[in-house]
């Protein structure tokens, strides 16, 4: 039997039995309608191509901050999304001409819609700015990292922050405090040096170190603790060991009312005390400005990162092949209803 005419016999036969689709039958449609299957997805490609050629390249700078409780990531979120951030870098980097576009709330929309924020595995807040130009990206993503860590620094939400703030506060009171004593200690003792001598200054400035340092310990605590306590001294003792110590290097400090000597040891105590709160809120201040770190500076990027062009025609290619399909069962079924209208016409 020649094979045409097997061919034949067997297109006939599978025409006779049910109408499920088989691998012969897709062998037959492609072979009929290559041209079709073709020429749709290469249209396709070609528009997408082209589109995608006209769209400019984008390209995404990264940026990483770590933020520690209580804000953390999450929060810092929040804050990098908010209007009040986001105006000061559109109006210093003039992101309005630069979008062209109308007004403000405009070129907040538009730079908003350029900016993700993504929590990392690790805890970081990765800050991603979007822009055709690689420079331009780079600068504004570490302009908003850098403002993040201001803004949260300034706030004191951080619990290095909200110590340094206490801190600052008790430093403050103390230099009232002493300014205070050392104007009742010039009108109670004019001359110290005549009164006291060296030796009974360098006694009151000892104990008073000593008190301050215990007083002090004492206060960090309450910071730690977040009371808010102030320093508590046992002033009653402290006169008392203060006044026998001195009688016993100078007798002339008998002749020292408890009033004057209060206010001496007041004076050095308060003095004493600024002086060690003062490194203390030096070394606040610096671990509350290392709480929040720029892990990762923005740099701008080689490679851009939008658009996707192969990914665009692959799409497209897709599309127009499933097109090309649509329109080749449509046409099967409309010639089958066809057939049968003619038959039942007959």
């Amino acid at each position: 039997m020649p094979f045409s005419v097997w061919i034949g016999e067997c297109i006939l036969e599978r025409q006779s039995e049910s109408n499920e689709l088989s691998l012969f039958d897709i062998v037959l449609v492609v072979k009929e309608q290559w041209r079709l299957l073709l020429m749709v997805p290469a249209l396709f490609a070609v528009l997408a191509a082209a589109g995608s050629l006209s769209l400019p390249n984008q390209y995404t700078a990264k940026t990483m901050l770590n933020i520690p409780a209580p804000v953390g990531a999450v929060g810092g979120m929040s804050i990098v999304q908010s209007p009040s951030l986001l105006e000061p870098v559109v109006e210093k980097y003039k992101l309005q001409q630069y979008y062209g576009v109308e007004d403000k709330r405009a070129a907040l929309l538009a730079f908003s819609s350029s900016l993700k924020t993504v929590v990392g595995k690790d805890g970081l807040l990765e800050i991603s700015v979007t822009d055709r130009d690689p420079e331009r990206a780079a600068v504004l993503g570490n302009a908003l990292a850098e403002m993040t860590r201001k803004y949260i620094l300034d706030s004191n939400l951080t619990e290095q922050s909200k110590r340094y703030v206490v801190l600052q506060k008790k430093l403050n009171d103390e230099l009232e405090q002493a300014d205070r004593f050392s104007r009742k200690v010039a009108q109670l003792v004019p001359d110290q040096e005549v009164l006291l001598g060296g030796a009974g200054i360098q006694v009151i400035n000892g104990f008073a170190t000593l008190e301050a340092q215990l007083a002090l310990q004492m206060s960090l605590q309450s910071v730690q603790s977040a009371s808010g306590s102030t320093v508590v001294s046992n002033l009653q003792s402290a006169i008392m060991q203060l006044r026998a110590s001195l009688e016993s290097t100078d007798p002339k400090a008998r002749q020292m009312s408890n009033e004057q000597l209060v206010a001496l040891r007041s004076l050095y105590f308060h003095r004493a005390l600024a002086a060690e709160l003062q490194r203390q809120v030096f070394l606040a201040k610096s671990l509350a400005e290392q709480d929040i770190q720029i892990v990762l500076k923005a740099s701008a990027p080689l490679e851009k990162s939008a658009p996707k062009r192969s990914l665009f025609v692959a799409l497209a290619g897709a599309v127009g092949l499933m097109l090309s399909i649509l329109i080749i069962v449509c046409r099967k079924h409309w010639k089958g209803l066809q057939e049968r209208l003619a038959g039942k016409s007959a």
